[in-house]
């Protein structure tokens, strides 16, 4: 994201990133874009591959309260009520990102 330009912008988005931990689920390498990727959505859907789920919160006590519930595979039979979005095309999305961020200040 430094090659995307020399912005404010830029400089505190790699400044707040250089503080996240690196996930272990990223085999150290990165961390999660949520957020990014939630725009990214709205601008390019077709970086992503979507799946319709039975999706649910869990609201009961202990734990687990505030975990969300995908069913992929039907095994609940319930109807499905949300779009999961399963894959990202990587590349394509750092593309958008540093192309998107350059643009500011």
């Amino acid at each position: 994201l430094k090659q995307a330009g020399m912005g404010q912008c830029i400089a505190k988005l790699c400044d707040i990133q250089a503080t996240v931990p690196l996930g272990p689920r990223f085999g150290g390498t990165g961390a999660a874009l949520h957020d990014p990727c939630a725009i990214a959505w709205l601008i390019r859907p077709d970086l992503f591959t979507p799946r319709d789920c039975a999706v649910s919160v869990d609201l009961g006590p202990g734990p687990c309260r505030g975990r969300t519930v995908i069913d992929r595979w039907n095994r609940s039979g319930r109807p499905h009520n949300a779009t999961v979005l399963q894959t990202l095309q990587a590349d394509d999305f750092f593309v958008l990102l540093s192309e998107r961020l350059a643009r500011l200040p």
